[in-house]
């Protein structure tokens, strides 16, 4: 039985394909450290955005203080441990900037003066908790590589009537 070598038709089909998953490939991978509050939008729309967050995974990911979302997550239970803020679980955000912390109905609303998060790395550990027992929200902050607290909810958090 002799083997059929592939056409013309079939090669180009495999480059075509083998390009587009070499294009966006990154694209997948950063998606899910894009969900979190500040998270870079338009990961699927530019797929140059993928390779950037390979390229700030890569750099940030030697030697982190935060490697792990245990180390992470006790560090902002030990940050975040009581009132007024509880931390309760923390996601690893791929940012791109400053942005307006959210704030959910009844959340707690942040100072006039703390009301922009401004991460100090591309990868940040978003803190999320209760403040004073309301609903859950943003408590926090925690630079990936350091483990220090990047924006606190408690800094100037307007009091309850």
């Amino acid at each position: 039985m002799t083997r059929r070598r592939p056409g013309r038709t079939g090669l180009l089909a495999a480059v075509i394909l083998g390009a587009v998953c070499l294009v966006w490939a990154p694209a997948l991978i950063a998606i899910p450290y894009t969900r979190g509050p500040g998270g870079v939008h338009d990961v699927w729309q530019r797929p140059d955005q993928g390779w950037k967050f390979l390229v700030d995974a890569i750099t940030e990911s030697r030697h982190p203080q935060l490697g792990t979302s245990q180390a992470a997550l006790q560090r902002a239970q030990e940050l975040w441990g009581g009132p007024p803020a509880s931390a309760r679980r923390v996601t690893l955000t791929w940012t791109d900037g400053s942005f307006r912390v959210p704030v959910p109905p009844h959340g707690k609303v942040p100072g006039r003066n703390n009301r922009i998060a401004a991460p100090v790395a591309a990868m940040e550990w978003v803190v999320d908790g209760r403040v004073n027992g309301g609903p859950e929200q943003m408590v926090g902050m925690l630079d990936y590589a350091t483990g220090r607290p990047t924006w606190d909810i408690r800094n100037r958090v307007r009091a309850a009537s």
